[in-house]
Order: structure tokens, then C-alpha cells, then sequence
């Protein structure tokens, strides 16, 4: 069981950074980019939290084998295996 949070600056470095999936955003406000990214880690259950302080696009290839439930209004996102 592990947890973390980790703030980013870096758009790259923060896609790199969320699990499951290859993550690419496009920024489409100006302005600093920041992002807070919370996970918990236990044997069979993820548990990763997004904030994100400008708007963005996003686009995820290959989910890989957890099923995901995401609340994009909470920025929650859950992976089951």
C-alpha cells in the first residue's frame, strides 16, 4: 500500500505521471500550468485524484486491463483489476 501526492508545472511531466492509459492534454487557455495529482495504491485498487488550474483537452489511448471509473466532475478516477 503506498500513497502520494505530487504537484506539476509541466503538462508532460503530469501525463507521464497519471496510470493506466497513454495520456495526451492540449492546453487551450493561457496562463501557468498547474496540476495536483493524488494516488493510493493498494493490491487491487487505485485510486488517482486530478486538479487541473487551466482548461484542456485531453485524449487517453489503451485504458490496459483494469476496468476505470472516472468522475470528471470530482476529477476522480478509480481502476479496479
Amino acid at each position: 500500500m503506498s500513497s502520494s501526492v505530487r504537484v506539476f508545472t509541466e503538462p508532460d511531466e503530469y501525463t507521464a505521471a497519471i496510470r493506466q492509459g497513454t495520456h495526451k492534454i492540449t492546453i487551450t487557455e493561457r496562463g501557468n500550468f498547474k496540476a495536483k495529482l493524488w494516488r493510493v495504491t493498494l493490491p487491487t485498487f487505485w485510486m488517482q485524484r486530478f486538479s487541473e488550474m487551466l482548461a484542456r483537452t485531453s485524449h487517453i489511448d489503451d485504458w490496459g486491463g483494469r476496468v476505470v471509473i472516472a468522475f470528471r466532475n470530482k476529477g476522480l478516477c478509480l481502476c479496479f483489476r
